[in-house]
């Protein structure tokens, strides 16, 4: 993470010439490097997450905080092939969030624990057409992790809850994207985005615990599971103006197409009698669209202070929304205060 993006809740990123980040937000902003450059970022996310449980017919707990923290690192580097050519690597998170309730919590026959972590890793490339116009592409290959536990409602059998474990299921996926720069006057510099959609196939074992009557008879031999899904395709457009020799103004807006993920395709294998069970739901996502804006102040002396406003509407209705992707409209307040020193070690603090 660095101040241009952390601190501009992401506003920067589709303008970002600023630094080797640029080779993951946009390939075609590593043409503005000048050096070889290599920057590595570490971002700490301590969510807050809540639910309501006076919505909920289940008995249990609420779940209190159910967020995870967790550590987000990065990795950038450019490389200068020629004066016009530059040559990217990128690693990087894409996605990704965890979420603990507890085995009591009310909503548990839809999930209790749930984790997924998708990191990005792969080369670009920057060419710089003219003094006005640069473009970019990249691709990277994705690796994909998923936990998830859900309770099993025996009451009917008078019995306790059971338990179904998505253990450590995984998968190895590809993504690709492209760019452009546009700077038609020295202060003014327009950006855009592609990122394709990845075809995500998880699987990996199938572990249960504590079933009883039909759903042990079901699941109780139960050894693998496949989750299938897609990760949305987006378009981003953003525009960067400077406005004085120390002062950026930038914005930002994106279409992403989380329709796409909407429907889940899961498959599991029961052992030794090698029956299949396959089944898909629909979360019922729509498209979503982001505006954002921020600015940049350079203080001189390798000081920077930057402050970002984004929103981004929700994927998903009340009606639709479960406790497993407990995704709503966003708000981001972002703002950060950077320096550099000889090392190329930047300091940043944003909330």
């Amino acid at each position: 993470a660095t101040p241009g993006s952390v601190g501009t809740a992401g506003v920067a990123n589709v303008t970002n010439v600023d630094d080797a980040s640029s080779a993951f937000t946009n390939p075609a902003g590593m043409t503005y490097r000048e050096n070889d450059e290599v920057q590595a970022g570490m971002e700490v996310l301590i969510p807050v997450n809540k639910f309501d449980s006076d919505i909920a017919t289940a008995g249990g707990s609420d779940g209190g905080n159910a967020g995870d923290p967790a550590v987000i690192p990065g990795l950038f580097v450019v490389k200068g092939l020629n004066e016009n050519l530059k040559l990217g690597f990128s690693v990087a998170a894409v996605a990704g969030g965890g979420l603990d309730y507890g085995e009591n919590f009310v909503g548990r026959y839809q999930a209790y624990k749930a984790a997924l972590q998708t990191v990005g890793a792969g080369p670009s490339l920057g060419y710089r057409i003219n003094d006005m116009l640069s473009i970019g592409a990249g691709i990277y290959m994705l690796y994909t992790t998923f936990n998830q536990k859900i309770a099993v409602n025996q009451s009917f059998f008078g019995a306790n809850d059971g338990t179904v474990h998505f253990d450590d299921i995984d998968d190895i996926s590809y993504q690709w994207t492209a760019g452009l720069t546009f700077q038609p006057t020295d202060r003014l510099l327009f950006g855009f985005t592609y990122l394709s959609e990845a075809d995500v196939d998880l699987s990996g074992d199938l572990k249960t615990s504590g079933l009883q009557g039909a759903f042990q008879n079901l699941l109780g031999n139960a050894d693998s599971i496949t989750v299938d899904f897609d990760l949305p395709e987006s378009f981003n457009f953003g525009l960067r103006y400077r406005a004085t020799e120390n002062l950026t103004l930038l914005a930002d807006s994106n279409y992403q197409r989380w329709s796409q993920f909407s429907q889940t395709n899961v498959r599991i294998d029961v052992g030794p009698a090698g029956e299949t069970i396959v089944t898909g739901f629909d979360r019922d996502w729509k498209d979503t669209w982001h505006v954002g804006g921020a600015f940049k102040y350079d203080f001189g002396e390798n000081h920077l202070v930057a402050m970002g406003i984004s929103y981004d509407s929700s994927p998903v209705t009340n009606k639709d929304r479960t406790a497993d992707l407990p995704i709503d409209e966003q708000f981001r307040v972002a703002a950060a205060f950077g320096k550099e020193n000889p090392i190329g070690l930047s300091y940043s603090v944003s909330g």
